[in-house]
């Protein structure tokens, strides 16, 4: 049902009957069943990649069943899709008319879906009063081309894991990181320092972009030009010198090291959220990452991972899916998914953080940078992560390794 012009009413008490009635005429109009698909009911259909079954499955439903009480001509059917397929879905579907009107799903692939015009620019859509309290560095997750493609929602990034009765108050500094490592590691001589996958670009990244790195812009890749090219070959040596000390083991396990943090024998893990799973509350404490001392004390700048709500530029009902979208991530909503669910909310007026670990990835998005979701970052995963292997693990010369990424790339497929 489309929204009543009360502009072309008469004005006094009869234009309020008249409104009067068309709301309680609409109520009763409501949809009779979950799915109805009568002219007085509005059908959306909502793709999400939540396990069926699972603490956010089960938080929106809730959701969609408030939607719905708030909106009785409204039927919203919600289809959980795979998380592995979901984007190639979305690539095949949509255009063909049988994809969703609302998907939530990460920003990785906005630039992707943009360019095939899959997804709706937002910007005639919304206006400051939505997008206010949002988080700006979540909103830059979702803008491609100087357009908004998308409504952030939730945050994952990565913070410092310790143990309170290891490590009494955390480094704030990774000059008093390594010394706290050092000490740890003269008491305990099997131990670990921090933990991390030092070979992968997304663990790489606080190191990276805090000494000056960058991997693209809007037109090209930008990771072995001047002047970004020196932070790259900073970050590297700086591990590199980490790992040679036994601040960093070279090689990590998943499960090897959950299981010695679990026994004390880990004095950091750089990890996201899911690290958590499985961890009894009161064990363990989560702080944001270090300033880099070495780099004049800037601070580490990990890679942030935005999930959000996308309207299909296929919709055929755009108005309806935009209201769905605003009540999604509206301040109500996104308060009850951060005490039910415990994720980091992208809003910013929310109440406070309901445990330290999340305190401390709310502190980090600060600093935090979406991950680019151009296109070309596809290409760049490999090729920069052998550079890591390179370098930290193999001795070979930051400026050799970093070439022949490059070369890597041309060949791939001719990138700039």
């Amino acid at each position: 049902m489309m929204p009543v012009a009360t502009s072309f009413l008469p004005q006094g008490l009869g234009a309020r009957v008249v409104i009067q009635w068309l709301i309680c005429l609409t109520s009763m109009l409501g949809c009779s069943t979950p799915h109805s698909t009568t002219p007085e009911c509005t059908e959306l259909v909502l793709w999400h990649a939540y396990e069926n079954g699972g603490v956010e499955h089960a938080f929106l439903t809730q959701s969609l069943a408030r939607y719905q009480a708030e909106h009785p001509t409204v039927s919203v059917r919600a289809v959980s899709v795979p998380f592995e397929p979901f984007a190639n879905k979305i690539n095949v579907s949509v255009p063909r008319g049988n994809g969703p009107d609302v998907f939530i799903f990460a920003h990785d692939a906005v630039g992707d879906w943009a360019a095939k015009k899959i997804v709706e620019p937002l910007g005639p859509w919304v206006d400051a009063a939505w997008l206010d309290d949002i988080q700006p560095s979540a909103l830059d997750a979702f803008v491609y081309r100087r357009e908004l493609y998308g409504i952030p929602n939730t945050a994952k990034t990565l913070g410092l894991y310790y143990r309170p009765e290891v490590i009494k108050i955390p480094a704030q500094s990774t000059r008093v990181l390594k010394r706290q490592v050092l000490e740890f590691r003269q008491r305990n001589p099997g131990g670990v320092g921090l933990a991390y996958d030092v070979d992968d670009l997304f663990f790489h990244a606080p190191w990276l972009l805090g000494f000056g790195g960058r991997l693209l812009d809007d037109d090209a890749l930008i990771f072995d030009r001047k002047p970004y090219v020196d932070g790259l070959i900073g970050s590297l040596e700086f591990v590199k010198t980490w790992v040679d000390e036994g601040i960093v083991p070279a090689d990590t396990n998943y499960d090897s090291v959950k299981a010695k943090f679990q026994r004390g024998e880990v004095a950091y893990v750089m990890s996201g959220p899911w690290f958590a799973t499985g961890l009894a509350p009161e064990s363990f404490r989560v702080t944001p990452l270090p300033f880099i001392s070495e780099a004049n004390d800037a601070p580490a700048r990990p890679f942030m991972t935005v999930e959000g709500l996308y309207l299909s530029r296929y919709s055929s009902q755009k108005f309806e899916a935009l209201n769905l979208i605003r009540f999604l991530t509206s301040s109500r909503e996104s308060n009850r998914r951060k005490e039910v669910v415990g994720d980091v909310l992208t809003r910013l007026d929310l109440g406070p953080a309901t445990t330290s670990s999340m305190t401390a990835f709310e502190a980090q998005l600060k600093t935090a940078i979406p991950t680019p979701n151009d296109p070309k970052m596809k290409a760049m995963w490999t090729p920069l992560n052998r550079v890591l292997s390179e370098v930290v693990k193999r001795k070979m010369p930051p400026q050799d390794a970093i070439d022949e990424a490059r070369l890597l790339l041309d060949r791939a497929g001719g990138v700039e």
